[in-house]
């Protein structure tokens, strides 16, 4: 029951604020990294268009969040294709000033990997991090860890990696029946359980978790960009306490036509606080 979890999760906050490193000299001391901000140009393409992938142009600055606390030593832009860390390629080496601006196109990006692009294929831009003592915090980081937690997508205005894909068409109809779960940060569903998608209209989906008196939870699918909108909505209960989620907008909420996958970055709010968690579904 999330109850329970909740209940562990407020006793080991309260242990731990009371709490100091000198009482175990074992607790290593935190680091602290800088984190990468990108922001895309009003007036650059936000995805790839299907039909002429070439054309694609974007602009984007190069900075860091925030601004008063420890800078890196140095950041390297780098951009990975359809996830695949093994075969980063870095693009802008050797930041030692932000913001920077930087400029990419269709065409240079079928020159970097050497293959045309396809319906379905996406770009993801990040950087790099050198801190001030030299330790190195890769942007996509190998054995598909994660490379920034959900917290991190929440924090006002923050945009660490920018995505940019050639989408297939959305179908509606794609999406109706039984999905694996791939991931829950909740904790509500393991790995490769069974879950069931209802189709509401052409742009709405819903899923429930196992709450008590579970409603769905309604996402809203933008059909030109494939985002996925959880408006904020009670869904359930856990032992008396009512539970409320809304999406956290960025490149974690959305759905892949051609592969069949809904990826949803979910915030749950009760009376005992809110948690930050990621859920992701494929078309079984």
């Amino acid at each position: 029951m999330k109850s329970s979890i909740i209940l562990c999760l407020i006793f080991l906050a309260v242990l731990l604020a009371n709490c100091r490193k000198n009482d175990n000299p074992r607790i290593p001391a935190l680091l602290e990294v800088p984190i990468p901000l990108l922001i895309l140009d009003k007036n650059s393409d936000s995805q790839i268009s299907g039909l002429e992938p070439e054309a694609f142009h974007a602009i984007f600055s190069i900075d860091i969040y925030f601004k008063n606390g420890e800078h890196p030593k140095q950041m390297d832009l780098v951009v990975v294709k359809n996830g695949d860390a093994t075969n980063a390629k870095t693009v802008l080496p050797d930041i030692t000033t932000w913001p920077v601006i930087f400029e990419i196109t269709g065409q240079q990006l079928v020159d970097l990997f050497n293959e045309p692009i396809r319906l379905g294929d996406f770009f993801e831009f990040s950087t790099d991090v050198i801190t001030l003592d030299g330790n190195k915090i890769s942007a996509f980081p190998m054995g598909g860890a994660v490379p920034f937690s959900p917290a991190v997508y929440n924090l006002p205005g923050s945009s660490p990696i920018l995505r940019f894909a050639a989408p297939c068409p959305f179908d509606i109809e794609d999406y109706k029946g039984i999905f694996v779960i791939q991931r829950d940060d909740w904790g509500e569903y393991l790995r490769d359980e069974i879950i069931n998608i209802t189709v509401k209209d052409d742009t709405h989906l819903s899923f429930k978790y196992k709450a008590d008196n579970a409603a769905p939870i309604i996402m809203k699918i933008d059909t030109s960009t494939n985002a996925v909108t959880v408006d904020m909505q009670k869904y359930g209960s856990y032992s008396g306490e009512d539970f409320f989620i809304e999406s956290i907008p960025g490149e974690n909420s959305l759905v892949e036509p051609c592969t069949g996958l809904i990826s949803v970055n979910l915030h749950h709010t009760t009376s005992a606080g809110t948690f930050d968690g990621i859920i992701i579904m494929q078309k079984k």
